[in-house]
């Protein structure tokens, strides 16, 4: 009763899961309906909410990039001298704004949820990046999130505790 778990996307982790409270959010305009449909019933209908999860992350902006696109364009239509944008990177001009858009645009969401008492927990991939130190000139590697940084940095900078964990394991 105090969660739920969208399967955003590309993402069916729980369908390995017996018992799991789970909904599948193909599109944005999925997710915004299921967040919508919490927000506004959450005494009636969700009075024991407490979580929502994202899986994942990363999936969840990858939905949300089309959605900004198509949004940005319907609100320009008609427009003189408008040209459509075809991706993320036209939104608004180019020069990173469209990204900035949307990462409003789920912040926003996920603030929304929490107005009502439900948090939302992020998951997401992890990948092991490699990197060259500009001063020493040395490699080094760091554990990060396999998505934009852009958008990872915007969500961190928002969240009270961040966990990032690399399972190293065998199979026989």
């Amino acid at each position: 009763e105090g969660y739920i778990i969208l399967d955003c996307g590309k993402e069916v982790g729980t369908t390995c899961i017996d018992g799991v409270v789970a909904e599948p959010v193909e599109t944005y305009k999925k997710f915004i309906e299921v967040t919508d449909d919490i927000i506004k019933n959450k005494e009636t209908d969700y009075p024991e909410l407490k979580v929502v999860v994202g899986d994942t992350l990363d999936q969840l902006f990858d939905l949300a990039e089309p959605h900004m696109v198509k949004m940005y364009n319907q609100e320009h239509l008609g427009e003189k001298d408008f040209r459509p944008a075809k991706t993320i990177n036209a939104v608004e001009g180019g020069f990173m704004k469209g990204q900035d858009r949307l990462i409003d645009m789920l912040l926003d969401r996920i603030f929304k949820l929490r107005s009502v008492g439900v948090g939302f927990w992020y998951t997401g991939h992890v990948k092991n990046r490699s990197n060259d130190d500009v001063f020493t000139g040395e490699s080094y590697d760091m554990l990060t999130t396999s998505m934009s940084q852009r958008y990872f940095n915007a969500v961190k900078n928002k969240t009270h505790i961040l966990g990032i964990a690399y399972i190293d394991r065998s199979v026989e």
